[in-house]
């Protein structure tokens, strides 16, 4: 404490609930711009420390995640993750993660986050890729009705024949691989 004229002036201080310490430096603190004086009720020591437990149990919260939601190992994980080094839609190397069967909870294969939340956002089914497609087909057609109640029949006139007709000469090279 300090004192100015008669008034006592408090300095602020910090205490660490970690390891107990009391201190007037708050330096000593984690910057935290929520808290209290703008520092954490953690010593950057403590803070540190935990930070280490945290990564150890972060494998740990991986591996049984892995067991727990896939079936599998972390091996097995990694084996799948090593089948492709971009993503198997746009080619991104960026942002990979592994792509399931939501149903079975199967491996289907390596995504990068933008195409396995795209898919994600059309159902997960070939459905909604479908329509996503025909929507597409229809947008870029040079000749085509408004988009109104008359969208709907021309799509299952015409855009859909279309993507079923891709949909088939997928179906017929993965055959013959």
């Amino acid at each position: 404490m300090e004192t100015a004229g008669k008034r006592l002036i408090k300095l602020p201080t910090r205490y660490c609930t970690k390891c107990r310490i009391i201190s007037e430096d708050l330096d000593m603190f984690v910057k935290d711009t929520g808290s209290k004086y703008g520092r954490r009720n953690f010593c950057k020591e403590c803070s540190n420390t935990k930070n280490r437990e945290d990564t150890k149990s972060t494998v740990y919260k991986h591996k049984h995640q892995l067991a727990k939601r896939y079936n599998i190992t972390p091996q097995q994980y990694v084996d799948c993750m090593n089948t492709s080094k971009v993503c198997q839609i746009c080619g991104s190397p960026k942002e990979l993660c592994y792509d399931h069967d939501h149903n079975t909870m199967k491996f289907r294969g390596v995504l990068c986050r933008s195409c396995n939340k795209a898919i994600e956002a059309l159902g997960d089914n070939v459905t909604g890729v479908r329509n996503a497609l025909a929507y597409l087909v229809y947008c870029y057609s040079p000749k085509k009705p408004p988009l109104n109640t008359e969208y709907n029949v021309y799509k299952q006139q015409f855009m859909l024949p279309i993507v079923d007709k891709i949909a088939d000469v997928i179906a017929d090279v993965k055959d013959t691989h």
